[in-house]
């Protein structure tokens, strides 16, 4: 394929690695701080672009590239309360459109296996269910896209989980919240947990990160299975 890079961080200098690695050839990269953007030029002969910018350009560059056709895999996370938005752009310019709120193969292993677990703790009322993730100081956006995967997850197989509380409690909270907590530290790439409780015991089913390669080989798997397709996806649609 032809691939174009939007936003050339860490993320998008190992996916270039990656992606020639797997005989993918990188023919654009989109950076504001190389002066460039997407335009007739730099979509021209793109088979699949991959964006992992920065939250508030992520809807803007995918009404850019969708207006030369290209497909594209949205690495980007912090976008995901403007989905319908996506879906119509996705739908009206007859692209395909594949995105994750983690690209790490692992990880959704690990979103089965919470989903699963949600299913049991959902029979028994003496276990409660709260959730957390931490990764580096320098992201932008917090809960982490996955985080938020996660806690919709147990919330659709919890009946007694109505709603998710993302902010520091001031009290004490409702049963009916599902706590999701995020802390920020250092070069941490990434670690979810869920905690299932009871008055004796505590089960934690954790995803830790090391690196970055697992979401880097994701995306590129990503953007060889929407080549050639018209429509909209999730990641899990090539996972499952």
């Amino acid at each position: 394929m032809n691939i174009a890079l939007i936003g050339y961080g860490k993320m998008g200098q190992l996916i270039h690695k990656v992606a020639e690695s797997r005989g993918h050839k990188v023919v654009s990269i989109v950076d504001p701080s190389k002066g460039n953007q997407i335009d007739a030029d730099t979509m021209k002969g793109i088979d699949v672009a991959i964006d992992f910018s920065v939250p508030e350009m992520a809807i803007s560059n995918l009404e850019k590239a969708s207006q030369y056709g290209v497909n594209y895999v949205m690495g980007t996370t912090g976008w995901i309360d403007q989905m319908s938005k996506v879906q119509d752009i996705t739908k009206k310019s007859g692209i395909g459109f594949i995105w994750g709120s983690n690209f790490s193969l692992s990880v959704q292993i690990f979103f089965r296996i919470i989903r699963e677990a949600a299913k049991i703790a959902n029979k028994f009322e003496e276990i409660d269910i709260a959730a957390y993730e931490a990764h580096h100081r320098h992201k932008l956006d917090a809960p982490s896209g996955t985080a938020e995967t996660m806690g919709q997850i147990i919330l659709e197989e919890l009946d007694r989980k109505k709603r998710l509380l993302l902010d520091r409690p001031f009290s004490k909270i409702s049963p009916d919240d599902l706590h999701l907590s995020t802390i920020r530290v250092g070069e941490v790439p990434g670690t979810h947990c869920m905690i299932m409780d009871t008055e004796s015991d505590t089960i934690e089913i954790k995803n830790t990160s090391r690196n970055r390669n697992g979401f880097v080989l994701g995306a590129v798997i990503a953007s060889e299975f929407i080549n050639g397709k018209k429509g909209f996806y999730d990641f899990q649609d090539v996972v499952i």
